[in-house]
């Protein structure tokens, strides 16, 4: 936790171990209050309460809300990625089927999606709307990691992609993805129920039309 958060705008640097369990302590109670009230509804004092830390002590290692959210993104985004690589490390999918490559990325964000749905919206919501490019930062740079993972696991494969600009795929792919994830996952409770698409058919589906845009060939797809 230390080396992801230490040297953020306003957080004071932990010197003791026990200074470093109390920063892990507030930081995992923001995840939790996040869930609960947005990440703009979140107040210091609801915070602390759930740490079980008084708020001079809050103070103590961060200071104001804002450093806070500094240290916390920096870290969400860091264990996002140190996540995607223990799915997805090219060792691993290297000279694998581009069709099973996809398919199991697919199925890796709407797992991520449904599993942590309500911290997403929030994080996502928040990045989104808030002035402040420092805090967007660790968002951006992460968004940056997942479109060269998927490329460089598309490049990788055994029959590679049919589109003639393999980064240019990459990119809308993943945008694509996310795009729609987001609409039918995060905000799945505002549309019609005509609209819902089950987990079993949703996956398939995704899949399918990714593969249709990347160009795979067709013996890839026979999976």
């Amino acid at each position: 936790m230390r080396s992801s958060s230490e040297h953020h705008r306003g957080l004071i640097p932990a010197r003791q171990r026990r200074s470093r369990e109390t920063e892990a302590r507030i930081l995992a109670a923001a995840e939790r209050v996040f869930v609960r009230s947005g990440v703009s509804g979140a107040t210091v004092a609801e915070i602390c309460r759930v740490a079980g830390v008084a708020v001079g002590t809050f103070y103590g290692r961060f200071r104001d809300k804002d450093a806070l959210l500094a240290a916390y993104f920096a870290d969400y985004y860091r264990r996002a990625g140190e996540d995607l690589e223990a799915d997805l490390s090219l060792e691993r999918w290297r000279g694998r089927p581009a069709a099973e490559i996809v398919a199991a990325w697919v199925k890796r964000r709407v797992d991520r999606f449904r599993a942590r749905g309500s911290l997403t919206r929030a994080i996502l919501t928040y990045v989104r709307t808030h002035p402040d490019p420092a805090l967007r930062a660790p968002a951006a740079r992460h968004s940056t990691l997942v479109v060269d993972r998927f490329a460089a696991l598309l490049d990788g494969s055994a029959e590679g992609v049919g589109h003639p600009d393999p980064r240019r795929a990459a990119v809308m792919a993943v945008s694509a993805l996310e795009a729609l994830l987001k609409e039918l996952t995060l905000y799945a409770g505002k549309r019609s129920r005509a609209l819902t698409i089950a987990d079993e058919e949703l996956v398939p589906e995704l899949t399918r039309m990714l593969l249709g845009y990347l160009g795979v060939p067709s013996a890839g797809r026979s999976r």
